[in-house]
């Protein structure tokens, strides 16, 4: 920290009552595209992982892996529904867990949202009005996420489940009136705290300056969802970790932690080109940026490892 004591960030914390981690540096799930083996995690992913891994992170989250071919937005993330899917999978976990590291999957369906070569959705409606079981009230509108949360609990553990929400997101047309933001997210996450999930990542991407919403969804002035929804998790009782995500900086979380708002933080670009996103935090180094363009979170690129995994850490840099 700027006062040199050390950061709150490197504080240890426990998912459950089972699961250390080192600090509370989270490595957010994200889409590089990589996965060129039939949708298989490659070498390349296994390095990129264990080197973050190597490097201190508390948790890491991986790419979005989908559970079946229909639900691919890119040519070459990652599935997950076959025993070669997971021994895949496992080469990595291992290359991560000799490195220290904890790793937890982010599974996933792209929905409507799917690469247009993946065409099995492609003429379903673009609308989310419902009247069946899953649309009109609360209940029913949350009732599909919560019947997956419980199947998985009932194998895994409530504590080894984690789930991201992104309550004002606008990205491929989610974007809700607040009334409804603040109706459906009060209701799931009372339900997901009563179920003892291990964490809940809220994500405040679709709010903030320079953000246009669609007519009707407007939020109110300065609003922040962390402000809503964060007592809602770190409330008494409650066991369930509070992670945030999109845009935090290192100061703003450093503070957020000190005060108890919020348990983790997940960064996701910095650790594209931060391969020791951990060290900089420690010593006060500032993150590298991105000097190579867009191009280097989908691709194109020669060989999956370029812009991948040829990022120098501050030491080499």
């Amino acid at each position: 920290m700027a006062d040199g004591t050390k950061s709150p960030l490197l504080q240890p914390d426990t998912l459950g009552d089972s699961l250390p981690l080192r600090n509370r540096i989270c490595m957010s799930a994200m889409t590089r595209n990589r996965c060129i083996d039939a949708n298989k995690p490659t070498p390349a992913s296994a390095k990129h992982y264990a080197e973050r891994a190597r490097g201190g992170t508390g948790l890491i989250v991986s790419d979005g892996v989908c559970v079946f071919l229909h639900g691919l937005n890119w040519p070459h993330i990652p599935v997950l529904y076959k025993m070669e899917h997971a021994d895949a999978w496992k080469r990595v976990t291992d290359a991560v867990h000799e490195a220290g590291g904890t790793m937890f999957m982010q599974v996933w369906h792209a929905g409507r949202a799917q690469n247009e070569e993946m065409s099995m959705l492609k003429s379903a409606s673009r609308s989310n009005e419902r009247t069946d079981k899953h649309g009109s009230s609360v209940l029913n509108r949350c009732r599909f996420l919560l019947s997956v949360v419980d199947d998985i609990v009932a194998i895994w553990g409530a504590a080894a489940v984690g789930i991201k929400i992104c309550p004002t997101d606008t990205l491929n047309d989610t974007a809700s009136p607040y009334s409804e933001i603040s109706e459906t997210y009060t209701f799931l996450i009372a339900e997901l705290v009563k179920r003892g999930v291990g964490y809940m990542n809220l994500s405040r991407r679709g709010c903030g300056e320079g953000v246009t919403r669609p007519a009707g969804t407007e939020l109110p002035v300065g609003y922040e969802p962390l402000q809503e929804f964060g007592p809602m998790i770190k409330c008494t009782g409650s066991t369930t970790k509070l992670m945030v995500n999109e845009g935090y900086t290192v100061a703003e979380a450093e503070e957020l932690v000190k005060h108890g708002r919020i348990d983790m933080v997940c960064f996701g670009r910095p650790f594209m080109w931060n391969p020791d996103v951990v060290y900089r935090i420690e010593t006060g180094v500032s993150f590298a940026e991105n000097d190579r363009g867009d191009h280097v979170m989908y691709g194109p690129y020669r060989e999956p490892g370029e812009n991948y995994n040829d990022w120098p850490s501050a030491l080499e840099a």
